[in-house]
């Protein structure tokens, strides 16, 4: 079907860090695109087209970013990736896995073992005193509540708790949480 309009050719799509990306058209005559995630793992386009004045929504599955295999660390609120304190990596069909600090000579001390203390740390530093913020490997900040999103989510997905190997290779279990020492990626 041809509505008689030409075909949006994009320029650019931006990500916020509400995560919401807006792409715009390549000519200023033709609708701009807003696409948002919902908790659902669809996602939603939605096109104001302007001069008909009307919104058309259109919402599909894709595969969820949160199934990918991706690394997390608090850095200094710069941001850069300098001094990254790793705290772990979401992995498809894992659970997260996190890594055990144990760095009291660090300004401020980096101590954790446990999930609730993963929790009280990111929360006093990332979202009480804003001292760091949390960053993906790809560079791109991500919120605590993202975070912690994506951890509940691997912690409450059957294909993920199910995994024989979540605590093998000298992964702690601790109270349901994976975590190991040293670095790995």
């Amino acid at each position: 079907m041809n509505s008689g309009m030409p075909s949006p050719m994009l320029t650019s799509i931006t990500q916020t860090g509400s995560g919401l990306a807006r792409s715009t058209a390549k000519r200023s005559n033709l609708p701009r695109l807003y696409v948002a995630d919902n908790a659902n793992g669809r996602t939603s386009i939605t096109t104001a087209t302007g001069s008909c004045g009307g919104i058309v929504q259109m919402t599909f599955a894709v595969e969820e970013k949160r199934r990918m295999g991706t690394n997390y660390y608090a850095v200094k609120n710069r941001p850069s990736m300098s001094d990254p304190i790793h705290i772990g990596k979401a992995s498809m069909g894992w659970l997260f896995h996190f890594e055990i600090q144990n760095d009291t000579w660090n300004d401020p001390p980096v101590v954790w073992n446990t999930f609730k203390q993963v929790k009280e740390w990111l929360q006093e530093h990332v979202v009480e005193k804003k001292d760091f913020v949390i960053m993906n490997e790809y560079d791109e900040i991500v919120s605590y509540d993202d975070l912690m999103d994506n951890i509940e989510w691997r912690q409450n997905d059957e294909h993920c708790r199910s995994n024989p190997h979540n605590f093998s290779y000298d992964v702690r279990n601790v109270d349901g949480y994976r975590f190991s020492e040293g670095e790995f990626s």
